[in-house]
C-alpha cells in the first residue's frame, strides 16, 4: 500500500500580489520518483524491455513518432539520431503501450517498471507479496 501526504502549502502570484494558501496530495511514488535522464536510467529502461523479452534496437529509419514496435516479434526500434533525452521518451511512451508481463521480471525491475507506468498515469499491475 502506498503512503499519501497532504502538505499546507502558502504560495505568492509572480506578480506579487496575489498570494493564498492551499493544499498538495503527494503520494509516496511521487516524492521517491524523480526520474532523472542519465545514460543510466536509459540502461534500466533497455535492460528492462530485454527482462520482459524484448529486442531493442536502435536504427535508422522514417517514424512518424520516432519508433516503431513489432509486437509480434517483440522488437523496439527506435530512430538512432535521437539524443538521449529523445530515446527514453520513446522507451517510457512504448513502455505505456505495450503489456509487459511483470512476473517475467526481476523484483527490482517489476517494482521499476510498476513505479513508472503509474507515474505515466496509465493502471498498474499489483506485485503479490512485494512491497513496490
Amino acid at each position: 500500500m502506498r503512503e499519501s501526504w497532504v502538505f499546507n502549502i502558502r504560495w505568492k502570484a509572480f506578480d506579487g500580489k496575489t498570494q493564498g494558501l492551499g493544499y498538495l496530495w503527494v503520494t509516496s511514488a511521487q516524492l521517491t520518483m524523480a526520474f532523472k535522464y542519465t545514460p543510466a536510467a536509459l540502461k534500466k529502461l533497455e535492460t528492462l524491455f530485454k527482462e520482459a523479452g524484448y529486442i531493442v534496437r536502435f536504427e535508422r529509419g522514417n517514424f512518424t513518432s520516432g519508433y516503431c514496435v513489432l509486437e509480434q516479434k517483440k522488437v523496439v526500434v527506435i530512430n538512432k539520431f535521437f539524443d538521449q533525452d529523445a530515446r527514453i521518451n520513446s522507451l517510457l511512451d512504448i513502455l505505456s503501450q505495450v503489456n509487459l508481463d511483470l512476473s517475467k521480471l526481476s523484483v527490482e525491475s517489476a517494482a521499476w517498471a510498476s513505479e513508472l507506468i503509474a507515474m505515466r498515469g496509465q493502471s498498474t499491475v499489483e506485485l503479490s507479496n512485494q512491497a513496490v
